[in-house]
């Protein structure tokens, strides 16, 4: 008997009802994280890593750094490499604002129960390729204090059943239900993070 309670059937629920009312979502997650160095600084802080690929610490901004990239691109590449033997749709990293932080996308599905699936698979997986190059990688939100936090975007557009984008009219322009949708997100923000 499932839970009703359980986050996973409660996201069904919505998601039938929505498609019963001739609404589809379709959803794509990002995953933002930091590799992290397994030995602590002087003061006992975590640290970022050695960049493998030249075997130095940045300390500095790297965002969409292809350089940081490529210094990492062991680490980026098995993730690739083994997200694609489990069937995960990862499409492209980039290394983001600080040190040791890059993102992975996950591609558009309008499956969400199986969107999350893979949001976890793909994390455990991170986590797996970071112990394997002798780091740590963390997804919390503020590992550390002066540089930038890490977060999962959800991408979420919604269609009827003709395909139709339901977030914009015509025109290009925000639709009613587009404003709807935010202002319940809004609305239900404080409730969801607690």
């Amino acid at each position: 008997t499932p839970f009703d309670v359980e986050p996973r059937n409660v996201l069904n629920r919505i998601w039938q009802a929505l498609r019963q009312r001739g609404l589809f979502p379709v959803v794509a997650v990002e995953l933002e994280f930091y590799l992290i160095d397994r030995q602590r600084d002087s003061e006992g802080d975590l640290q970022p890593p050695c960049a493998p690929g030249t075997q130095e610490r940045n300390v500095q901004s790297q965002v969409y750094s292809l350089d940081n990239l490529n210094h990492f691109a062991g680490v980026l590449n098995d993730i690739d490499r083994l997200a694609q033997m489990q069937g995960l749709p990862a499409d492209g990293a980039v290394a983001e604002a600080s040190p040791g932080q890059f993102e992975v996308n996950l591609n558009h599905t309008d499956n969400v129960l199986q969107a999350c699936d893979h949001a976890l698979a793909l994390k455990r997986l991170v986590r797996q390729v970071a112990e394997n190059h002798n780091m740590h990688a963390t997804f919390m939100a503020k590992p550390y204090e002066d540089y930038a936090g890490s977060g999962m975007h959800v991408h979420i557009s919604m269609i009827d059943s003709a395909g139709r984008n339901l977030f914009a009219e015509s025109d290009g322009a925000d639709s009613a239900l587009l404003k709807r949708a935010l202002a319940g997100m809004i609305a239900l923000m404080p409730a969801s993070m607690a």
